[in-house]
């Protein structure tokens, strides 16, 4: 079965709400969502990669920052991917995507035992590359209040790639069965 590009960009974003209300179930809309969390998860992949190579050949700050960056993306479309794969819908809202997928880690075993973290560890580990990730895309000082102790890049670009690639593998591994 062919896909256009048009089905594959609505499948992708599909809510959970919309199954509901008929949108979804047919084979055309199955093959298209399936497809559309693996191509989610192509893009988590190439992200997590991208970080992994900031990070390694950093020279400066920005590059450690970029690596903080792309390894959030590298979570945020896995956790996307995870959850469109799980229930059939995408959570495209970054705070939400997160709670949907700390909750889909809650539910399977097996996402709980790859992370090595609950649902809520991961939910707090998550939050907190979100708030890195800010730190380096808008923050010129490292930090986003007065109080607040500027960022080391390096370790944080450190634990932000490591954190990503454990979701990464974790989110393939678990679709791989589905």
């Amino acid at each position: 079965m062919s896909l256009s590009r048009q089905l594959l960009v609505y499948s992708s974003q599909l809510r959970k709400g919309d199954y509901g209300r008929g949108w979804g179930g047919t084979p055309e809309i199955e093959a298209a969502v399936t497809q559309a969390w693996k191509d989610r998860l192509d893009l988590a992949e190439a992200f997590c990669a991208s970080a992994e190579a900031f990070a390694k050949s950093a020279t400066n700050d920005m590059d450690y920052r970029n690596a903080v960056s792309r390894a959030y993306y590298a979570c945020h479309h896995a956790i996307r991917a995870c959850v469109l794969g799980r229930q059939n819908g995408d959570e495209p809202d970054h705070m939400a995507a997160i709670s949907e997928f700390a909750d889909v880690v809650s539910a399977e075993r097996f996402l709980e035992t790859r992370l090595g973290t609950s649902g809520n560890g991961t939910q707090s580990d998550l939050m907190a590359l979100m708030h890195r990730r800010h730190l380096a895309d808008y923050y010129p000082y490292s930090s986003s209040y007065p109080l607040e102790a500027p960022l080391e890049w390096e370790p944080a670009a450190a634990e932000a790639v490591g954190l990503a690639r454990r979701v990464v593998d974790a989110v393939k591994a678990y679709l791989a069965t589905r």
